[in-house]
């Protein structure tokens, strides 16, 4: 939201807002105890708040925190292809979208910093997502449907495949 809009409809300046929000999603992070928990769930709010952290130009905390992230994730064994532990089709793909999404932060932290990023193909098993939007995903789906030709909302991923 543009500092004017925040103003017009939140009655309060854009800096004040983010501010708030941030806090109370550090606090909202802090509760869930995401330093030790192994929800996927709060992984997910984690990497969508240092999404939040990279576009607000804080690229410190940022680059400390994709770090903190990339640990977590391997301690949940997002690193490792979800297809190995048995899992429904629909939560193979929900954590390759995870890590794929871990790994892009890693990169564009580096990026940052002038460092090499810190995950390496050697570092994982996981697949790339299927070329499929989020809409054709459901937790009953009982097999993955065919990916689609032309863009999706993984167009990013799949774009990285050799095949």
């Amino acid at each position: 939201m543009s500092p004017a809009k925040c103003g017009m409809v939140l009655k309060e300046s854009r800096d004040n807002v983010v501010r708030y929000l941030k806090n109370e999603v550090k606090q909202a992070l802090s509760d869930a105890r995401f330093l030790t928990t192994t929800s996927p769930t709060c992984m997910k709010a984690l990497v969508l708040f240092l999404i939040g952290l990279y576009a607000e130009n804080e690229q410190h905390l940022f680059w400390s925190m994709t770090a903190l992230v990339l640990r977590r994730a391997k301690g949940m064994n997002l690193h490792r292809d979800g297809a190995h532990f048995g899992l429904t089709p629909f939560r193979p793909e929900m954590r390759q979208r995870l890590w794929w999404m871990i790994c892009l932060l890693d990169v564009y932290s580096c990026e940052d910093h002038a460092r090499e990023p810190i995950i390496n193909e050697e570092m994982y098993d996981v697949r790339l997502p299927l070329n499929v939007n989020d809409e054709d995903l459901f937790p009953g789906i009982q097999a993955l449907l065919p990916e689609r030709t032309g863009g999706t909302e993984m167009t990013l991923f799949t774009t990285l495949r050799d095949d």
